[in-house]
């Protein structure tokens, strides 16, 4: 037998197994008469997959049903959170500001160095007056070769960690650097806080005093924590007085009214000058 004429027997095999079924599901359906046969092409759009197992009676109002259902578009999902705070940690390398935030947000603390490569983040979600903050914490590289990537992420912080290193003084003098890096590409309402971390070392290897910290801070008008990410000293009030302070601001800003100053322009002015504009638009004629 040729391929041709095997493929149109099982189309007839296949054509009589679903006229079968039908008899099977739908008692009233009539006996077909003398009819032309289908065409082939029809045949095989109807051919049923192979595996189908038929349906006992009432099964098939059941999975309309349920795919009615499935069809139905899902209810919206709550947030999981009811505010968004975005905090930025700025600071030379190897200040120790990828390691508050992993201590913050992991809980944990390593001590292998790892050059933070452009930009990093992490999240976590806290209670803060009786609601659910999610804080989103950009992690920046301290490098030079990346201040043009770090600084485009200066507009969107909410909040702004400056970090030293209280056993590098040279840290501690480029935060005035860094605040200026501020003042050009942040919002002029962002909140700071000044951070010297690594306040776990011993006193011999400090070269920046507590005293010039605080000092340094409250020349800006800002908080300023020491902190210790190995030993994690500070690491929670750092970040909550931050979100707190951010918070506290919004929470201002929503309570203020707007100004609804309506501005009238001087009808006498506005008659004198019209005059004048209507000759000028005249050609002077």
């Amino acid at each position: 037998m040729t391929t041709r004429r095997r493929f149109e027997a099982n189309l007839g095999v296949i054509s009589d197994e679903l006229l079968l079924l039908v008899r099977t599901q739908l008692p009233d359906f009539p006996s077909p008469g003398p009819q032309p046969a289908a065409r082939p092409i029809l045949r095989h759009a109807c051919r049923r997959p192979r595996g189908l197992v038929e349906a006992a009676p009432g099964q098939e109002e059941e999975e309309e049903g349920a795919s009615d259902e499935m069809a139905a578009p899902p209810a919206r999902a709550r947030a999981d959170y009811d505010y968004l705070i975005k905090l930025l940690l700025i600071g030379d390398s190897g200040v120790g500001k990828s390691c508050l935030l992993l201590r913050f947000s992991d809980g944990s603390f390593t001590t292998s160095f790892i050059t933070t490569i452009g930009i990093d983040f992490k999240i976590r979600t806290i209670e803060l007056y009786g609601k659910r903050t999610k804080l989103q914490i950009w992690d920046t590289a301290g490098q030079e070769r990346f201040r043009t990537i770090t600084t485009a992420y200066y507009r969107g912080a909410m909040g702004i960690l400056l970090v030293y290193d209280v056993t590098d003084e040279s840290s501690f003098n480029n935060i005035r650097n860094w605040i200026r890096n501020i003042e050009q590409h942040a919002s002029d309402n962002v909140n700071k806080i000044l951070i010297g971390n690594k306040a776990d070392m011993d006193e011999s290897r400090r070269a920046v005093p507590s005293a010039k910290g605080q000092a340094l801070a409250d020349e800006y008008s800002i908080k300023f924590f020491e902190t210790s990410a190995k030993m994690n000293l500070n690491v929670e009030q750092v970040f909550f007085s931050i979100a707190r302070d951010i918070k506290q601001r919004l929470a201002e800003t929503d309570s203020k009214p707007e100004d609804k100053t309506i501005q009238i322009n001087n009808k006498t002015d506005q008659g004198a000058d019209a005059p004048a504009a209507q000759r000028s638009a005249c050609c002077g004629s």
